[in-house]
């Protein structure tokens, strides 16, 4: 019989790096800290979710760069970067009124504290797809899966990452288990950055076909639906405001994908040339659609053989490197494949050399983090040694 103290470790760590993050980080937007690194300036972004919050709440346009402005400048006093606008869909305020209708304080301390708790359940929900006992297995690798540099990411600029990467995991969980309704209501997280998920669509659509799993995409379009008509009630026209300022994309950005390394090294071959410059957003749309067809062909030609907790760590590693775009905090994502790589080699984790290679991966993460964080672009490299990890590991 296992003692009460044995059930009780798994939680104590949660309970207390949620609680110092929450105090600790929220000293830093509060405080308008920014970071120069390389002379660029990095700040975090929560700024723009609640003060686009306060904009919806009160019925206005979340996505008004002016009231913005105004808001974020009476808020810090200032902008680093200028004015940060709102690139997520309405409904995404939806899903986070709960955590943002409150003070700056209360509201960011919540964001960081389940953001970090939900890094601690991707963990959990990763042991539970490789059918292990978190409890029997080390427990000090266990929350070593948690401390990625794209996780920290997430933590600093307070972004959304987490909470994509832990409704992913649950969704593959709840599947799992057969809860449809509940696969489909998670699945709708995702929406909120449909652009990372390019290649995992038609994957997961035609596993649904094949397992005749309707009610997942049934739950997912019903609550699809209903978050939208209810950003609309709240406030009319957000979804003509959000499709204006999606007109204002993101092509001059580059960014640690595939499509942004592409676009960087052809905009040094061209330089100035005014006459072949649209060649340099090209990769923006090419790369993503390939990788979308490409899934697409796989989905139809081994469609009896598609597992999604099985192929999900290989197909997250490759969604995300072949989106439009994508920030270092986007690839908190390969939280669920590094997880299912340490998870699967317990009995052996430092002398395999899968997980030594995906261990060194973290540690140059760290060490170059100014040089990624200053040109993002550059990191593109890191999906690339996890993908290679978790096929050379072979689970």
């Amino acid at each position: 019989m296992k003692s009460a103290s044995r059930h009780y470790y798994p939680s104590a760590p949660i309970a207390s790096v949620s609680l110092g993050s929450a105090i600790g980080l929220s000293v830093a937007p509060s405080t308008n800290l920014s970071l120069q690194v390389f002379g660029h300036t990095i700040s975090p972004d929560f700024v723009a979710y609640f003060t686009s919050f306060l904009q919806f709440s009160s019925g206005g346009n979340p996505y008004d760069v002016d009231a913005l402005g105004a808001l974020q400048h009476k808020l810090h006093g200032y902008t680093p970067r200028g004015v940060l606008p709102l690139w997520y869909p309405p409904w995404a305020l939806v899903l986070f009124w709960p955590i943002l209708a409150h003070s700056w304080h209360v509201s960011l301390a919540l964001w960081l504290s389940l953001s970090t708790f939900c890094a601690f359940f991707t963990v959990r929900c990763c042991y539970n797809l490789l059918d292990i006992s978190f409890e029997d297995s080390a427990h000090h690798r266990a929350y070593l899966a948690w401390i990625i540099f794209p996780v920290v990411a997430v933590l600093y600029f307070a972004q959304v990452g987490l909470f994509l990467t832990a409704a992913l995991s649950a969704f593959l969980v709840l599947q799992k288990q057969r809860r449809d309704v509940l696969a489909g209501m998670v699945l709708v997280m995702l929406s909120v950055k449909s652009h990372l998920f390019l290649p995992l669509t038609p994957l997961l659509v035609a596993w649904i076909v094949n397992q005749r799993r309707y009610m997942i995409a049934l739950v997912s379009v019903i609550t699809l639906a209903a978050l939208t008509c209810l950003a609309e009630l709240q406030a009319p026209g957000c979804m003509r405001d959000w499709i204006h300022i999606s007109k204002i994309p993101l092509l001059q950005m580059k960014t640690a994908t595939l499509a942004g390394l592409c676009g960087d090294v052809l905009s040094i071959a061209i330089g100035d040339d005014p006459r072949l410059g649209p060649l340099i957003i090209l990769p923006i749309f090419l790369i993503p659609l390939f990788g979308f067809l490409g899934s697409l062909f796989l989905a139809i030609k081994n469609r009896n053989e598609i597992l999604p907790e099985r192929s999900i760590h290989q197909v997250v590693c490759l969604s995300v490197f072949l989106a439009p775009y994508a920030w270092i905090h986007d690839y908190a994502l390969l939280l669920i494949p590094y997880t299912m790589l340490l998870a699967n080699e317990r009995q052996r984790v430092w002398g395999n050399s899968a997980t030594r290679v995906s261990i060194a991966a973290q540690i140059a993460a760290f060490l170059g983090a100014p040089l990624w964080l200053a040109h993002p672009v550059t990191f593109c490299w890191y999906p690339c040694v996890i993908l290679f990890a978790v096929r050379r590991a072979n689970f």
